[in-house]
């Protein structure tokens, strides 16, 4: 970028605006003339297709999206901040462009181009956030937790779905690796007693299945203890 066109961008009325879902997110100059690029950040939440670029600018004729060979010249549009007529391009993170090309009015600079840099999110990060929100759901909606007695925890629960099946729980000492036992509960039931259990530290895990054998959630390792005279002290909630 020459300094003509630097003077261009930098000293006329001027807003090179990013907006996501109609609200204005940044502008843009500082990256223009600092880098030479426009860069474009898509959202941590990738299901968001509104982005545009508008481009407000005295000094500029036209301005063209750039994609390998073609060009297509930016329509006006009013901004949704100002409404002032600006040059729009909507901006896909499906169809990248290269570049903008600009054309000054009265041939005052030579036409400039400016690359474009898409910067993707992280789609799996996307894809891990929302498998644990819905986990969260179901597990608020399930409502585990437990009580211990004298040798004896029983798990109580919920169906965390309408097409809920049934539940399923493993027993393990605490810190073990080796499952003690697994309990398949009555679809119609909604606790789980375990007795005849010794003193000490344990940890189970419940998972639920929808009515077609699918694993909708599981807990994580829980951890429960039995003691002496503990009847109504080892409450749990997840």
């Amino acid at each position: 970028m020459n300094e003509y066109q630097k003077f261009l961008i930098r000293e006329t009325k001027n807003r090179f605006y990013l907006f996501v879902k109609g609200e204005q997110r940044e502008w843009l100059e500082y990256q223009i003339l600092e880098k030479g690029q426009i860069v474009f950040e898509q959202d941590e939440d990738i299901t968001i297709k509104d982005y545009a670029l508008y481009i407000y600018n005295t000094s500029i004729e036209a301005i063209f999206a750039l994609k390998g060979k073609k060009q297509t010249q930016l329509t006006m549009a009013k901004d949704p901040k100002r409404s002032i007529d600006s040059f729009f391009m909507n901006i896909d993170f499906e169809q990248k462009k290269d570049a903008i090309k600009i054309v000054f009015k009265d041939n005052l600079a030579d036409d400039l181009i400016i690359p474009i840099v898409y910067k993707e999110a992280d789609k799996e990060a996307y894809y891990a956030k929302q498998r644990e929100m819905l986990r969260k759901e179901l597990l608020s909606k399930a409502s585990v937790r437990c009580a211990t007695g004298e040798s004896l925890v029983n798990i109580y629960f919920q169906p965390c779905c309408e097409n809920y099946g049934r539940t399923e729980v493993a027993l393990y000492l605490y810190q073990n690796k080796n499952m003690l036992a697994r309990y398949k509960v009555d679809p119609e039931i909604f606790f789980c007693a375990i007795d005849k259990l010794a003193y000490g530290g344990y940890e189970f895990v419940l998972k639920q299945f929808d009515d077609k054998e699918n694993l909708i959630f599981e807990t994580d390792r829980t951890y429960f203890r039995i003691e002496p005279h503990s009847f109504g002290r080892g409450v749990v909630s997840l």
